[in-house]
């Protein structure tokens, strides 16, 4: 499904560009949490990648005075050993957030990212020259912030790259529920004729604020 693909996508990636070279975002921290572990990749939520990105120039501005006082002290004979760990660690810091040329920068459930958000992450992407994907379902609900972006990017598309076969829904003996299949993506797209397959396939069960 969408984890295996995206997880090909990232291995032609860095076979190409490099290891290391592909970036995960998600908009919930516990999205960006599988995404890393799917992957196998640094991941962020939105949030965190944005704010980050507002201490960037910060952090260069430290690395440059950092880097003229350390040529200050080495032309004056001075011992820089502390100055050198000190200027490694705030390159690593700056690096750490930096999106550079080459780099993918994948958005899982891009569908439940906030328009502003992706405008952002597109824009920084430009600028860097990296590239964005946006991954996730433009049916899916979207954000509690202004959202809508992904389904009208997907919609104004001919032919946005689509997974049309579902495979997640095998019997243990490894049969297909070929019914579920067709149900569910029919409860993707609001579909009431699919609620009916749950209820004869025993699916659906009455309850109260009781049981």
């Amino acid at each position: 499904g969408k984890t295996t693909s995206t997880a090909g996508v990232r291995a032609m990636w860095e076979a190409e560009h490099g290891p290391g070279t592909v970036i995960g975002l998600a908009p919930s921290a516990k999205a960006a949490q599988v995404l890393a572990a799917d992957l196998g990749i640094v991941t962020d939520n939105t949030a965190q990648w944005l704010t980050q990105q507002h201490l960037q120039p910060g952090r260069r501005t430290r690395i440059t005075s950092m880097t003229a006082s350390r040529e200050h002290a080495a032309a004056a004979g001075r011992d820089t050993t502390k100055l050198d760990a000190a200027l490694a660690a705030a390159r690593a810091e700056y690096d750490r957030w930096r999106l550079q040329r080459g780099q993918l920068l994948i958005v899982d459930e891009a569908g439940m990212a906030g328009t502003f958000a992706l405008a952002s992450l597109a824009e920084q992407a430009e600028l860097a020259g990296a590239k964005l994907l946006l991954v996730g379902d433009p049916h899916q609900l979207s954000a509690v912030e202004t959202g809508g972006a992904f389904g009208l990017l997907t919609a104004s598309r001919a032919d946005p790259p689509t997974l049309s076969v579902v495979r997640r829904f095998i019997d243990p003996d490894g049969t297909r529920r070929s019914w579920e299949e067709r149900a569910a993506a029919g409860v993707r797209i609001g579909d009431e004729a699919a609620f009916t397959a749950y209820v004869r396939h025993g699916r659906v069960h009455i309850g109260n604020s009781r049981t």
